[in-house]
């Protein structure tokens, strides 16, 4: 099979540094990871015009836009799960560009692990008692 050229291009890389107790939200996080990226490529949050990130993510695509400057994205969309499903951030990213619907896509992932509830943990759901009441997801996670 034959791989086609790409007119896309990762430009950008921005993270904040991993701690156990970040102080910070995770749309703080996703925002300071942005403007880092951007900043590495020399790029301002106006040209931004796409973002793309996982359904898990907690910080809000309007909160993104507002909370970093953003004033042209017309196109966003969020691809299922996380972990190993990264790579389809970057694909979301490169389908947008060829396709001519967005020319500087985001990809972003923000979440206080260390910090904030880590997926597979227990959650505890008060008045909630199907399952032994623990875990949201106790039926797929032990």
């Amino acid at each position: 099979m034959a791989v086609k050229h790409s007119n896309a291009a990762i430009v950008g890389i921005g993270q904040t540094e991993f701690s156990k107790a970040s102080g910070r939200s995770e749309l703080q996080l996703a925002c300071e990871a942005i403007r880092s990226a951007l900043k590495d490529c020399g790029l301002e949050p106006k040209d931004v015009d796409g973002l793309v990130t996982f359904t898990l993510d907690s910080s809000d695509d309007v909160d993104v836009i507002r909370s970093t400057g953003m004033s042209e994205v017309h196109w966003s969309v969020r691809t299922p799960h996380g972990g190993g499903g990264s790579c389809a951030t970057i694909y979301q990213a490169m389908a947008a560009i060829e396709a001519g619907v967005a020319d500087v896509v985001v990809a972003y992932r923000a979440f206080n692990e260390r910090s904030g509830q880590r997926f597979g943990q227990p959650h505890v759901v008060t008045g909630v008692t199907a399952g032994g009441g623990t875990s949201f997801a106790q039926w797929c996670m032990p």
